[in-house]
Order: structure tokens, then sequence, then C-alpha cells
């Protein structure tokens, strides 16, 4: 069981009466919560971007190798035939 004055009752308090702005503490500590959420969804934001992007240039890699296999493949039929 808690003891009266633990601060892990301080912090249930707190957090469970809303009052978070009542300590200087957990004010920080829930911006600190705040900030390193935004960061870790940008983070995530950022990778998926980062493989969308691979996953683009990859198949638009693809498509060139197809085009250029189509455009050799063309010139060299022609060649034949002069």
């Amino acid at each position: 069981s808690l003891a009266v004055n633990s601060p892990k009752n301080d912090l249930l308090h707190y957090s469970n009466a809303n009052a978070c702005n009542a300590s200087p503490l957990l004010g920080l500590m829930n911006r600190l919560c705040e900030s390193t959420k935004m960061a870790v969804l940008w983070l995530a934001e950022e990778a998926e971007r980062r493989e969308n992007l691979i996953e683009y240039r990859r198949r638009s890699h693809s498509t060139n190798e197809r085009l250029n296999d189509s455009y050799e493949e063309s010139f060299d039929s022609t060649q034949e035939e002069n």
C-alpha cells in the first residue's frame, strides 16, 4: 500500500485530479511527455515518408529499365532491318 505522503501518491493525486499545473514539476513532465510524443510521431511520419520515397524510386528505376530495354530492342531490330 502507498504511504499517504509518498511521491507516487502525490503524482496519482495530481493526475487523477487533473491539477497537473499545481505542480511545476508535473507541468514540466507533461510538456516533456507531449514533446516526446510529438517527436516520436514526427519520426514515424519521416520513416514512412522515406519508405514511400524508396518504393517510388525503386518503381521508377524498374520502369526506366523496362523502357531502356524496350528502346534497345527497338533500336536493335531497326539496325537489323538496315
